[in-house]
């Protein structure tokens, strides 16, 4: 007799859990968004890209040199990683610092160097200079003595500009490489020096 009591009185207490749980839940789901629901929503990735370390952007090739370079995040701050793929080495692209001050000198910004303005370069005059584009500009940086210089671009002459041809030509490599991957683009930044990283670069010429 007092099993069944105490059964009954169990289950009538789940059911009034249940109802409560479920009244809650309703009662959230009809709660309104205010402003700050949204801005704190639309800073989700800065905050968890202070997180994150070596986290790497989609590569892109340097002209035909059997050479690429990638953006690694690491905090939130971003860094160029050069990588020979014919020897399987990387190291820093350049001299962040120094072009950030040069860049600086020659904008009359406030570029940091871990985050620099663009995300993309072609080097020339065997890897003496860089060269990007920044808005309407185009700079021309000497890596030798970190000077910069820049050309203002007419309307529409980003889309007709060698850079922007030979970005989407490295595009095409770079997406050749994907497929080719594994492991994914991760791999080059924890295994490029193996046999299977160089033989993915070598492949997607």
């Amino acid at each position: 007799m007092y099993g069944l009591v105490a059964l009954m009185l169990a289950l009538l207490a789940q059911q009034e859990c249940k109802a409560a749980q479920a009244h809650a839940a309703e009662d959230v789901v009809n709660v309104p968004l205010a402003r700050s629901d949204y801005e704190r929503a639309l800073t989700t990735a800065d905050r968890y890209g202070q997180l994150t370390v070596n986290v790497p952007d989609v590569p892109f090739w340097l002209g035909e040199r059997e050479a690429f370079v990638y953006r690694r995040t690491t905090h939130g701050e971003h860094q160029f990683i050069l990588v020979d793929a014919e020897k399987g080495v990387k190291q820093p692209a350049f001299d962040q610092a120094g072009l950030a001050a040069a860049l600086n000198r020659a904008s009359h910004q406030n570029y940091q160097p871990e985050d620099l303005p663009f995300d993309h370069f072609e080097l020339t005059d065997k890897g003496g200079r860089m060269s990007f584009d920044l808005e309407s500009t185009r700079w021309s940086c000497e890596l030798a003595s970190y000077t910069c210089t820049g050309n203002a671009m007419h309307s529409g002459a980003n889309e007709q500009s060698p850079m922007t041809t030979r970005r989407r030509q490295t595009t095409i490599r770079t997406r050749q490489a994907h497929h080719l991957t594994a492991n994914g683009w991760p791999a080059f930044e924890t295994t490029i020096s193996s046999c299977a990283a160089k033989t993915v670069c070598k492949t997607s010429r």
